[in-house]
């Protein structure tokens, strides 16, 4: 079996171009050329492997949607080539080809069938299928009276759960809820183990960033660049520059470190905890624990100690949890992160960076640790969640933190709590009279802007 599913060569897409629909036919009659020359694609070479996920970037017309076309085999290149390895799925938009008078269910078989698979082999995968939509009762309704919401469940429960060898995905997660999102990466990352390839086409750059291996820049048919995800990003930003002559650049915000407010240090108690009735539900919380170590408590509060999950763009957000453990703990460390609707991680940090070179106290056996973080939410608009854990590390790997790189930090770290999706919030616009909007992007950071007026020199 060849490592790679798909592999093109010099790919270039010629459109004739008539100024009326006369022209075709004076062409016909008079054998001369009543048509101007039109190159969608020009000189494109890439290579996917398996297992790989590949990005494709460009601004709109840059040729994008051709060279998928092509490669589905809905239109055929004007000269190079290309080959495909194995079965290639392509959704390029949730909802395309449903019959709205047929129910979910009806429109899951009637697709598959479409797509050459039998009967039988989307029976034996509808229950997964229908588990992950999530549309209960709706499966079994119209399609018609489906939300968009709905419709991207169902488009992409399909095609998650069909198997193929290269899947294409064309800007199909601008809809549905946070969960939902969070699990189509989740099964993307799932299919990469299952060595399916995927081409991503995408706007959003935090995905590239994070989930593609290889990245491709497209604009005006021809391929600007092709490699790494992050230097395919920059030159995409460059591109956006050139082109704006406001020079208002498109790059998006890929990290963020918020200042916080004063943590407690190493020795001092905590001033403030919640009452019992703050705490959250965690029954539908996923927790991954080990022997003797279980979560007690988690709660997200406002700055009065309220229970809250809507915020105004900049509030401070403290979120509060507590552990308990049948050992001794040497280094006990709290961690938050938080992931936006497309399940990128924007925020991430532990009690390691804030109280490095302080040692925290020990946990003693059959002991109790409670943590506080506070996190001002200056994050853009939008519904997000956050993880807590309890992690630990030996007391060398503790003190020599500042010699390590974040991935040996990350390694060495040892999980011992780790509690998925306990807290979901919500950031809504300033309700002040300042400006709504402060910034564009995933975060604010920390500016200053300065401005001069030059007054005109008059010549003489």
């Amino acid at each position: 079996m060849t490592d790679s599913v798909i592999k093109v060569e010099g790919l270039g897409k010629k459109f004739e171009i008539y100024e009326n629909p006369w022209g075709r036919v004076k062409e016909w009659i008079t054998s001369r050329p009543h048509h101007q020359e039109f190159w969608a694609l020009r000189d494109i070479s890439f290579t996917l492997k398996r297992g790989q996920i590949l990005g494709l970037i460009g601004p709109n017309g840059a040729g994008k949607s051709t060279l998928l076309k092509i490669l589905t085999g809905i239109l055929y290149p004007t000269e190079g080539t290309y080959q495909v390895n194995g079965r290639i799925l392509s959704l390029l938009g949730l909802g395309t080809g449903f019959n709205p008078e047929l129910t979910g269910r009806q429109n899951l078989f009637r697709s598959a069938q479409l797509l050459d698979f039998p009967e039988d082999y989307i029976a034996a995968r509808l229950p997964d299928i229908e588990d992950f939509a999530e549309l209960d009762a709706y499966f079994d309704r119209p399609f018609k009276f489906y939300s968009s919401g709905m419709k991207a469940r169902l488009g992409f429960s399909l095609f998650a759960f069909l198997e193929c060898d290269v899947l294409i995905l064309d800007e199909i997660f601008a809809v549905g809820d946070i969960f939902f999102k969070q699990k189509c990466y989740e099964r993307m990352e799932t299919l990469m183990q299952q060595d399916v390839a995927v081409i991503l086409v995408t706007h959003a750059m935090p995905i590239v960033q994070q989930y593609c291996q290889d990245a491709i820049l497209l604009n005006h048919g021809q391929m600007v660049y092709y490699g790494d995800p992050s230097e395919t990003i920059k030159r995409f930003a460059a591109l956006q520059r050139k082109s704006n002559s406001n020079g208002t650049s498109l790059a998006t915000v890929m990290t963020m470190d918020n200042d916080l407010l004063p943590q407690t240090t190493a020795n001092n108690p905590l001033p403030f905890w919640p009452a019992a009735d703050t705490f959250l539900d965690l029954s539908k919380a996923v927790i991954e624990h080990k022997k003797g170590v279980r979560c007690t408590a988690v709660a997200l509060c406002d700055h009065e100690g309220h229970p809250c999950n809507i915020f105004e763009h900049g509030q401070w957000a403290y979120f509060y949890t507590e552990f308990e453990t049948t050992e001794a703990i040497e280094i006990p460390l709290g961690k938050i992160t938080i992931l936006n609707a497309r399940n990128l991680v924007i925020y991430g940090k532990s009690t390691l960076q804030h109280l490095w070179p302080k040692v925290p106290p020990p946990l003693p056996k059959a002991g109790h640790v409670r943590f506080k973080h506070a996190i001002k939410l200056d994050l853009d608009v939008g519904n997000y969640t956050a993880t807590v854990a309890f992690t630990t590390t030996t007391p060398i790997d503790y003190a020599n933190a500042n010699q390590q790189s974040r991935r040996d930090i990350q390694t060495k770290m040892i999980g011992l709590c780790n509690v998925e999706r306990a807290i979901t919030f919500t950031i809504i616009p300033r309700q002040d009279d300042r400006l709504s909007l402060p910034h564009h992007g995933i975060c604010n950071l920390p500016d200053e802007f300065g401005v001069s007026i030059v007054p005109v020199t008059v010549r003489q």
